[in-house]
């Protein structure tokens, strides 16, 4: 009879079934605790993502209403068509577009609501345009308290940076029109009626200031005895609202620590070495700036074509203020020997106006001058370079509003404006395509916008603050002048 084998179990065959299970638990433990870490910071990506998606379309928003202001000049009765009341005079008004489908990863949806208002009116009673724009993005996955930690300060007040991404889960803002938990960014800017835009600081730029030397910024008031001396500049009376501003990274900037009695702003980061800044720093600065269009005279006065050194003074006379004289000139060089240019009135003791519009170059050196008379309001259009030095330009009005001197945006390229007289210049640089530099002996007084800024002046830039209400006439459309986020 044939044996048969017979399979005895060991005794540890029976643990192996438990064990296999007790690691496959602990591995899922371990899942799970590592699914636990990672999921608020994929849910803080994607949170981050819809807070920056709100603004936006808040930014965009605030764009469109911009866009809609301006179409309103030319066509009031349809500009307003999208918007609740659509008539061109009822104030204020909403605007709430189709939701906007969001493809990628985050959320889906995106809202927008536009409300302008007129309410508030400038003092030459002209009406701003405020507009406040709310985007809104849904928040993709179940949100939780604490994307970022609560921070608080001795007194148990929550810091700035803790309430930066609000949510909200029990109020609607769309009306609706969101089902998730949301995150919502709301843009308030001031749009300055054509015509209307004041200047607001000494100094606007769109690229880099650097002050050296002596530089330094301040501010007066020609139309306040107090802040002036018979509407001039007055060192023992200086006012501290000299600001400066950048369109660009503060980085590009380097003041030096020269003196600047106001604010610094940029669109980022803090000014270089401005510890002679007395105002506060902005990083969020936005001024626009827009190009000076080629004027379009086709009737002025032939003679003379150019001021080229004349061998004796050359006068060009203004007219009454709705009747102002106009000039076109190819250049003006004025050197040693030369006879000054006059800018005199069509009549003794009356106010005049004229223009000046300079194809080429303006260059004025040694002893030759340009000598605005008392009671000349003047605009002069150049497309070249500017250089004063020598006896530079005498402003015998002594008020920065009588003299604008526009730079005309070239179609490439950017020019120069220099200014290096020892004699004070008082006026006002409007040049957003010109490279400003100054040096010497003499002030500038009243204000400049230009594509740059290098200052060396021990004469300083003195910013007559009643140009804040000086209309730049160079505006033909509706303006963002102020534009901020309302944390609020």
């Amino acid at each position: 009879m044939a044996s048969r084998a017979v399979f005895t179990p060991s005794p540890a065959t029976g643990s192996i079934l438990p064990m296999t299970m007790m690691s496959l638990a602990v591995l899922a433990m371990v899942a799970a605790a590592a699914l636990y870490r990672v999921q608020p910071h994929v849910a803080s990506t994607y949170h981050s993502a819809s807070w920056n998606d709100a603004l936006n379309s808040a930014e965009a928003g605030a764009d469109l209403a911009l866009n809609t202001l301006n179409g309103a000049l030319t066509a009031p009765t349809t500009a307003w068509a999208a918007w609740t009341p659509g008539d061109a005079t009822t104030f204020p008004k909403t605007w709430v577009p189709a939701i906007a489908p969001h493809i990628g990863d985050g959320n889906n949806k995106v809202y927008c609501k536009l409300t302008v208002d007129n309410a508030i009116v400038d003092v030459n009673g002209q009406p701003w345009m405020r507009v406040r724009a709310l985007g809104v993005a849904e928040l993709p996955i179940a949100s939780r308290n604490g994307i970022e930690s609560a921070l608080s300060d001795t007194t148990g007040h929550k810091s700035f940076r803790a309430i930066l991404r609000r949510e909200r889960f029990t109020g609607d803002l769309t009306a609706g029109a969101l089902h998730l938990p949301q995150a919502f960014r709301t843009i308030e800017a001031m749009a300055a009626p054509p015509g209307t835009r004041s200047y607001r600081r000494a100094l606007t730029v769109q690229n880099a200031i650097v002050l050296t030397g002596s530089a330094y910024a301040d501010s007066f008031d020609s139309s306040d005895s107090a802040k002036s001396t018979a509407s001039e500049y007055d060192a023992a009376k200086s006012q501290a609202n000299g600001s400066i501003g950048s369109n660009s990274d503060g980085n590009a900037s380097d003041l030096h620590g020269c003196l600047v009695k106001g604010d610094s702003s940029s669109t980022g980061g803090a000014m270089q070495n401005a510890g002679g800044v007395t105002g506060k720093s902005y990083n969020n600065f936005s001024a626009d700036l827009p190009e000076i269009a080629v004027p379009t005279w086709t009737s002025f006065n032939f003679t003379p074509s150019a001021v080229t050194n004349p061998t004796a003074p050359v006068t060009l006379v203004g007219g009454p203020i709705n009747s102002p004289q106009l000039y076109r000139l190819a250049d003006i060089t004025l050197s040693d020997a030369a006879f000054p240019l006059i800018l005199d009135t069509h009549s003794a003791g009356q106010e005049s106006y004229l223009k000046i519009w300079v194809t080429g170059r303006i260059t004025v050196s040694g002893t030759g001058h340009i000598e605005q008379k008392p009671g000349v309001h003047v605009q002069i259009f150049v497309e070249d370079n500017v250089a004063f030095s020598g006896g530079g330009y005498i402003n015998q009005t002594h008020a920065a509003a009588s003299l604008e001197i526009f730079g005309v945006t070239p179609s490439s390229g950017s020019r120069n404006a220099a200014y290096s007289g020892s004699s004070d210049f008082i006026g006002i640089l409007h040049a957003p395509a010109f490279d400003l530099v100054t040096s010497g002996s003499g002030k500038f007084i009243g204000a400049a916008i230009a594509r740059s800024a290098n200052l060396s002046s021990s004469g300083g830039l003195h910013f007559d603050e009643e140009l804040r209400n000086h209309p730049f006439k160079g505006a033909t459309l509706y303006q963002y002048a102020s534009w901020l986020e309302d944390l609020h």
